[in-house]
């Protein structure tokens, strides 16, 4: 019987010292940091690439400003009237289709304003 729990608390010490180990030595993975080259420009983000001191700004100078969720085609609707300027900061995430670039172009060209913030702008964003 003596045996079994000399065993039995061996194990027990051996698996305390792997946990305690384990802790020590645990290291947490810092989330990666924003750069220019992956930036999130995302109203949300507030960190050094994000937009939201922007859309802070904006909002508390008195503009009407929203975040759009919807396709370009939306602008050339009733709700397009309401808008009056459309801004569009680097890449996104889900890039325009032809006929979407279409139907924005057809916005700006019954008065409707197009702000581009990037470096390299699409070409087919670009009005003629």
């Amino acid at each position: 019987m003596r045996q079994r729990l000399t065993i039995i608390l061996t194990f027990v010490v051996i698996i305390g010292l792997l946990v305690l180990l384990n802790m020590l030595t645990y290291v947490k993975d810092e989330p990666p940091r924003d750069t220019e080259i992956s930036a999130n420009r995302s109203t949300y983000h507030s960190g050094p690439t994000g937009t939201r001191a922007f859309h802070d700004l904006l909002g508390e100078s008195g503009y009407k400003v929203i975040r759009w969720r919807q396709t370009p085609e939306k602008l050339a609707g009733d709700l397009g009237s309401l808008i009056s300027t459309f801004v569009v900061v680097g890449q996104l995430q889900v890039s325009f289709t032809e006929d979407e670039a279409k139907s924005l172009h057809k916005w700006i060209a019954s008065g409707g304003r197009l702000v581009l913030i990037d470096r390299d702008v699409d070409s087919y964003l670009l009005p003629k």
